[in-house]
Formats: structure tokens, C-alpha cells, sequence
């Protein structure tokens, strides 16, 4: 994480990553009642977002973004915007598929936050 942090550069708001993505906060106990994997659940996905160009659906629950851990929405929000857009990253995440939580990794290659390239336009 140190060295991590000592190469990133800074970047402006216009440069950041973008997923698209809306996330859902829930509380830690539903993921304990239902037997969730721990991560970030996926509410909605933007059309034609990097997110849905990739494969990334609603109610996916998204553990890492380039192998980092993430459990709350703050945490995918700094992963990601960490990242220039046009980068790739791996998200990993987990899919319900026939009653259990399958593991998936995914690349996606970022956006430009298209709420900021309408401002700049």
C-alpha cells in the first residue's frame, strides 16, 4: 500500500477513472443474514457506462479493484478515481448464479466522468 501510494499521481477531477456504477450502502448485517460475500453491492448499472461494457450487472457485490479490498462505497470510489480514465482494472466480484455467490474477475477499462466532460464541453 505504501509503495502504492508513493507512485500514485495526482490527478484532476476531469483525468479520475469512472465506473459507473451506483452502489447501495447497506448495513453489515445484511450481508451476515444472507450469507453475502463482504464488498460493495452493485444497485444499478449506467448504460454504456465502463461498468456495463465490461459485464458488471446489478447485484454483483464487488470486493476488489486491482487485487485492493474494498467494503464500503468510499473505498471503490478511491480505487477507482485513483486511476486515469482509459486505465484498465481488475475488478473482482462476486455473482449469484444458481443459489450461490460465484467469483469473477473482470478488466474494465475506465470512463471519463461524463458529468465533468459535459461541464468542460
Amino acid at each position: 500500500i505504501l509503495d502504492d501510494l508513493m507512485t500514485r499521481e495526482i490527478l484532476s477531477d476531469e483525468e479520475k477513472g469512472y465506473l459507473g456504477v451506483s452502489v447501495k450502502e447497506l448495513d453489515p448485517s445484511i450481508f451476515e443474514l444472507y450469507n453475502w460475500p463482504e464488498g460493495v453491492y452493485v444497485h444499478s448499472v449506467v448504460k454504456n457506462g465502463a461498468a456495463e461494457k465490461a459485464g458488471i450487472y446489478q447485484g454483483d457485490i464487488i470486493t476488489h479493484v486491482n487485487n485492493t479490498k474494498v467494503t464500503t462505497p468510499n473505498q471503490l470510489i478511491n480505487a477507482v478515481t485513483s486511476h486515469r480514465y482509459g486505465s484498465v482494472v481488475e475488478i473482482t466480484l462476486q455473482r449469484i448464479s444458481e443459489g450461490q455467490f460465484v467469483e469473477h474477475t473482470i478488466s474494465v477499462t475506465l470512463q471519463q466522468n461524463p458529468e465533468l466532460t459535459s461541464q468542460s464541453q
